[in-house]
């Protein structure tokens, strides 16, 4: 090597052939020697994204699919990894394209994203977004909470599989059981031949906030809206809207023709932000209103201060048929005074409670 010289490059040897070098100090017999490899440049890359990616729901479990990358990158894909709403990549062999997530919530919506692997890392991303829905599938009450305060509704019903999930991702009472639970409680003719409305789940919380630090019951106000045609009756006084209690019981709300007779136990009708008392008409909206006050007679949740919750339904003397419930809406919680179309919608819908301004998701 020319003196001052600190490397050296050997021309004309084989690739993939392992060859020994040394190097010694010159007028030095010692040597130091180091095994190597010659290799043509690669030129690889990373994969790009997995093909096809999709997202079946099973039970209370989504199956994320997908097809090898079209391209490889130029080096053999070694393993794929997989991501839920961008949690940690979960890594998997190479022969494998499907994986399922469980443990996952009723109508909530997922992202999920799968990435090829190579020598040279991780590739292009594919991603996919499914909502996980029940239909026609009997769940408990517990199935569907997704957050830990809110109180199992199976438990305080004491009616195993009353209630399920429809398609839409609401929180419902099984017509069967719904009928047979009034016929028991108010008799056959209150219920047979009468049209069934079943109506969300809702929940609402209170901060008390009565004089001098004293406490004070206060009434939870709930909005459903809805369109005539799923309001099973020609007037709102013909309506049978009910409460489903403990030991299957059931009892019915009483109706209120004016804002002076609103209390604990009573619903009425309203439309254009006013009470009415008129005929009842397809195609036109209107704001079934109920009133339950915290820790009363008609409150589930009576061991609960400052929590209500209702799993109402309607029946009424119409022939018309409601299959989904209405969208549901929570009041301010002050009693009568706070009538009026709730500016926000809370609902205790899948295990969740949203939040939606009034005229959003209408059913």
């Amino acid at each position: 090597m020319p003196e001052g010289a600190s490397d050296y490059t050997f021309v004309g040897l084989d690739n993939g052939r392992k060859y020994t070098f040394g190097l010694r100090v010159k007028g030095d017999t010692t040597q130091e020697t180091i095994d190597a490899t010659p290799a043509a440049p690669s030129g690889n890359r990373p994969p790009s994204a997995p093909a096809a990616p999709s997202a079946a729901p099973g039970n209370k479990a989504m199956t994320l699919s997908w097809s090898a990358p079209r391209n490889d990158g130029g080096s053999a894909v070694t393993g794929y990894e997989v991501q839920i709403g961008g949690a940690e990549w979960i890594p998997l062999g190479a022969d494998i394209k499907s994986h399922t997530f469980e443990s996952l919530y009723i109508g909530k919506t997922y992202e999920f994203a799968v990435r090829a692997v190579n020598a040279e890392g991780p590739g292009d991303v594919a991603s996919v977004s499914e909502t996980l829905r029940a239909e026609n599938v009997t769940v408990t009450a517990a199935d569907a909470v997704g957050e830990d305060w809110l109180p199992s509704v199976e438990d305080m019903l004491g009616t195993s599989g009353a209630l399920y999930v429809n398609d839409e991702g609401y929180v419902v009472m099984h017509e069967d059981e719904a009928r047979a639970a009034a016929r028991a409680s108010l008799g056959a003719e209150a219920v047979e031949g009468n049209a069934y409305t079943p109506l969300p789940v809702v929940t609402k919380s209170f901060i008390y906030s009565g004089d001098d630090g004293d406490e004070k019951k206060q009434t939870a106000d709930f909005y459903f809206y809805l369109d005539g045609d799923r309001l099973p009756a020609e007037r709102p006084e013909e309506l049978l809207v009910v409460k489903f209690l403990p030991g299957r019981e059931v009892k019915p709300f009483t109706y209120a023709a004016s804002l002076a007779e609103c209390a604990d136990m009573t619903y009425t009708v309203l439309r254009n932000g006013a009470v009415y008392r008129g005929e009842i008409k397809s195609g036109e909206e209107y704001a079934l209103a109920l009133f339950v006050t915290d820790d009363g007679d008609f409150d589930l949740a009576a061991d609960e201060p400052d929590l209500v919750i209702d799993p109402p339904a309607v029946f009424g003397k119409a022939s018309k048929q409601s299959e989904n419930p209405p969208s549901s809406g929570g009041g301010s919680g002050g009693g009568c005074g706070a009538l009026g179309y709730a500016p926000l919608l809370a609902l205790f819908a899948a295990g969740m409670v949203w939040s939606k301004k009034r005229g959003a998701g209408k059913i």
